[in-house]
């Protein structure tokens, strides 16, 4: 509920990636989860939803062996009181 607010489009966005990808019963291709708009503060963050639905910072990190939580935060709005 507190990302719906601020990010209604990249979660829409996201959620639209994540029926395509589910869909097509495979992995989709870089532009597919690319498809952010460039202009969304989060672009840069390289955005995707997790198995409950709430989108976490994506990137290089997943190679590490940090836990889950670590590599990949949620991503909550700068003035949000969580």
């Amino acid at each position: 509920m507190v990302q719906s607010e601020p990010f209604p489009e990249e979660l829409q966005l996201l959620q639209e990636v994540e029926i395509k990808k589910q869909t097509l019963n495979q992995d989709i291709g870089k532009e597919e989860k690319r498809k952010t708009k460039e202009s969304s503060l989060l672009y840069k963050l390289n955005p995707f939803l997790d198995n409950d639905g709430l989108m976490r910072i994506g990137g290089r990190l997943n190679h590490s062996s940090a836990p889950y939580q670590m590599k990949h935060p949620v991503i909550l709005p700068k003035k949000a009181h969580v």
